[in-house]
């Protein structure tokens, strides 16, 4: 039974790093979905002007998995 529940924890745990992996790829996809829009010229739809700093923050917040 002993062996049962480790495996069983084992599993959760994978599991549970797969979730977080995802999560942080989905965060990185919308991020640069996000930048994509903005043009590579950095400017927003509406015309704002975005410092590329400001750009490199978002992919770098969904990369580390900041939400």
């Amino acid at each position: 039974m002993a062996t049962l529940e480790r495996e069983r924890d084992r599993m959760t745990q994978r599991i549970e790093c797969l979730l977080r992996s995802r999560d942080a790829i989905s965060d990185y996809v919308e991020a640069v979905r996000v930048n994509q829009a903005r043009g590579a010229s950095g400017v927003s739809r509406d015309g704002a002007v975005q410092d590329a700093a400001v750009q490199d923050d978002a992919v770098q917040g969904a990369v580390s998995g900041r939400r």
